[in-house]
């Protein structure tokens, strides 16, 4: 039987994902991707956005979609809004869901329904949530009102506002205490920044890695499995031989950069992918968007249990066959 907190976690990473998929969000009219951007007139459909800075200071009619390092949302949002940031501040009304996954999540107006994973959430006094609420968070403070059920996975919970509903509050196991911390979400941001960085400076490797996942993805992670299993058996090898010592070492090194960018490489090609279905292709040929789309996913299903093991699995598998395929393929030009 699974237990209550378990399946807080399982909701939460579901809602997220089944959300970020919703057309409704991501094939936005208006879509946006800069250094810094600030909404100063009103928007009357979607908004898709991504900066370093993000201000929205105008009324948006529709759903918002938002990533940057730091949000900030000044004026009215009609729709839902799903923000993923450093920090994340909500101080107007949003009449439909928030949904954030942040260092740090400020909410000081009006929702319907909330979704928060984040090192640390502070609900004040002004915030009035119609229906649920679920944070997952190092730490959560809230001083607002909830009319109905109010779910609280934290370390640390302080609670001076009104809950009408039922509050479930359970403090996470030792090993789990610091998957929404400070510390582990920044280093996701840093892992998605190096990933837009290496996306401008190096494109023909993610389409390369994308050309070689398209002709079989089966084939692909079958092979790269293959390759972990074989690295972990030749690095014992070579370190055995005393002599294959630093051979082993160099050989370990790639290895380990090649597992470090599994992720990143993947996201490009997964993003494009989910963009293909859900058409955001015929409005946006954003590679940084289509990124950013496989980043989230496969970040929000590491966070379910045992599916974000098999994910990983299947991510570290895929990321070593694509790498070893187009390192094959390509070795008389790497050779040159």
């Amino acid at each position: 039987m699974i237990k209550m907190k378990t399946k807080l976690s399982l909701i939460l990473a579901f809602t997220i994902v089944f959300l970020s998929l919703t057309p409704g969000v991501v094939s936005a009219e208006e879509i946006i991707s800069r250094g810094s951007v600030t909404i100063n007139e009103p928007v009357g459909e979607d908004l898709f956005v991504m900066g370093g800075d993000i201000i929205i200071n105008a009324e948006v009619q529709g759903d918002v979609f938002a990533m940057a390092g730091n949000i900030r949302v000044d004026a009215p949002i009609l729709g839902d809004i799903i923000a993923m940031g450093g920090q994340v501040y909500l101080n107007e009304d949003v009449e439909g869901k928030i949904i954030a996954a942040s260092g740090n999540v400020r909410i000081s107006g009006n929702a319907q329904e909330i979704i928060v994973a984040a090192g640390a959430v502070n609900i004040r006094s002004t915030s009035v949530i119609q229906n649920y609420g679920m944070l997952a968070a190092g730490e959560v403070t809230n001083a607002g009102t909830f009319m109905g059920n109010l779910n609280v996975r934290s370390s640390e919970f302080t609670n001076t506002g009104t809950v009408e509903g039922n509050l479930n509050y359970q403090k996470p196991e030792e090993r789990g205490r610091n998957r929404f911390s400070v510390y582990n979400i920044l280093t996701k941001v840093g892992f998605f920044a190096m990933g837009i960085a290496m996306l401008r400076v190096f494109s023909p490797v993610y389409f390369t890695f994308e050309t070689e996942l398209e002709r079989s993805v089966l084939k692909k992670g079958v092979v790269g499995l293959v390759v972990g299993l074989a690295s972990t058996l030749i690095f014992i090898i070579l370190m055995i031989t005393g002599v294959g010592l630093p051979f082993a070492l160099a050989y370990s090194s790639m290895v380990f950069m090649a597992l470090l960018f599994s992720g990143i490489l993947v996201s490009y090609p997964l993003g494009r992918w989910i963009a293909s279905l859900i058409r955001i292709e015929e409005r946006s040929n954003n590679d940084i968007i289509f990124f950013s789309i496989g980043f989230i996913i496969i970040n929000v299903l590491y966070l379910i249990p045992t599916v974000g093991f098999f994910t990983r699995i299947i991510v570290v598998s895929l990321g070593l066959g694509a790498t070893f395929y187009a390192t094959l393929n390509n070795w008389e030009m790497i050779t040159a």
